[in-house]
């Protein structure tokens, strides 16, 4: 538990807040100084959102109705998980007197208490405990402009600066998500991106880029937000605009420094899955494990954990958006973790046959981006440098037909 307090001595008030984070670094807890404790559940290891509300002492969800995600016969949510129930204090004061009337303990982080409701990750309305409900309107970037009633009627409006300081908006209104839809921490003035907290008084996130990439770890957006976005605190990504410029690039490396291709990427007749999403290398001495897998390029760990089809996998997203994916490894030889960055050439893990039993090889595939499937992995080869002379094709592959084609 981290605590913030900001202590205002020509005002003579006092903002405490306590932040509560999860083994993945994502903030789940928010509490103000004597107020409910608000609490945010992601889906699965990601920074989707499925549901922000205040809970009681015992960590529930004030909405005891429903805690748990409900589904209607034809498979579709319903909205029942969203239900806000009274807890019958019937007041939506957030500050007391404290040292003999001396200092005022405030916050300004919205007035009242309420449950989000969001869609494919983004906030997109808010039912709040007044019984009121608003609708929040986005531009181009995402960012919070406006929010309107159940009538259409608008209720506040947004302005921010180029580097998303707010102009005009009021915080304490229910609405806390601001520049690029992100949580804005009125108290500190700080956004939360996920893995870092970004200032846009100072134009810099609060801590290092995790893989410190370049040579100001701090940075953000290489400082231009007219032409890139950042989305999670991790890299900058090309935004909407006419004009072209050029996204980081990248050169990945061979993920092992000897062995045998086995399969290559695409058709194959004699094994699953068919196409076949990656390459596949084996050690040069056929079941031998322990072999040193390596990270093919400079990136952030965002997986470490098992496939539904019970292989062992790590994913490295990389400064261009692409993820490379490795599987089969031994889960006990495991070097990184969630949020770790890794430079290329690091050593992750040590090759195995787990989900693979009895055929020890390391599966190395390379997707476009994060949370896309088998069936839209590309080639990885192409992106690699010429085949080293110790790694080798095996017959079965040279039969296969599959060109292992380089740039």
């Amino acid at each position: 538990m981290v605590r913030s307090r900001v202590v205002d001595d020509e005002a003579r008030t006092i903002a405490s807040t306590r932040y509560g984070y999860d083994v993945l670094g994502r903030r789940t807890l928010v509490q103000d100084n004597n107020t409910t404790t608000l609490r945010t559940m992601y889906d699965g290891l990601g920074f989707d959102v499925v549901k922000e509300s205040p809970v009681y002492a015992n960590g529930g969800f004030t909405d005891t109705y429903n805690t748990s995600i409900q589904h209607t016969p034809a498979g579709y949510a319903t909205g029942d998980r969203y239900r806000y129930l009274d807890d019958g204090q019937g007041t939506s004061e957030k500050y007391q007197y404290i040292e003999d009337n001396a200092y005022q303990t405030v916050s300004s982080r919205y007035t009242g208490e309420r449950t989000m409701l969001y869609a494919h990750g983004s906030p997109v309305a808010i039912n709040r405990s007044s019984g009121t409900r608003g609708y929040l309107g986005t531009d181009i970037l995402g960012s919070t402009r406006s929010v309107t009633d159940n009538h259409g009627v608008q209720e506040s409006y947004y302005d921010y600066d180029i580097f998303g300081s707010p102009i005009t908006g009021n915080y304490t209104t229910g609405v806390d998500y601001g520049y690029l839809g992100k949580p804005y921490d009125s108290i500190t003035g700080l956004y939360n991106y996920g893995y870092r907290d970004y200032s846009p008084q100072v134009v810099r996130f609060t801590t290092v880029d995790p893989i410190r990439d370049g040579s100001n770890w701090f940075a953000y957006v290489n400082n231009d937000p007219v032409n890139y976005v950042d989305l999670w605190g991790l890299r900058p990504t090309y935004g909407a605009t006419s004009r072209d410029i050029d996204v980081p690039n990248v050169e990945y490396q061979w993920p092992t420094t000897e062995g045998r291709i086995t399969s290559a990427f695409g058709s194959r007749e004699d094994a699953v899955p068919n196409p076949h999403p990656g390459i596949d290398i084996a050690p040069m001495t056929p079941g031998q494990k322990g072999q040193d897998i390596l990270s093919a390029e400079n990136g952030t760990i965002i997986i470490v954990g098992m496939s539904d089809g019970g292989s062992s996998e790590i994913h490295i997203e990389h400064t261009n958006g692409e993820v490379s994916i490795y599987k089969h490894h031994d889960v006990q030889s495991v070097q990184v973790k969630v949020g770790d960055g890794v430079y290329k050439g690091e050593k992750i893990a040590e090759m195995s046959d787990v989900g693979s039993l009895g055929a020890v090889h390391l599966h190395f595939e390379i997707r476009p981006s994060a949370g896309l499937r088998q069936k839209d992995a590309i080639d990885p080869v192409p992106k690699l440098p010429d085949i080293p002379a110790t790694i080798h094709l095996t017959e079965a592959v040279e039969r296969s037909g599959n060109t292992l084609k380089n740039k």
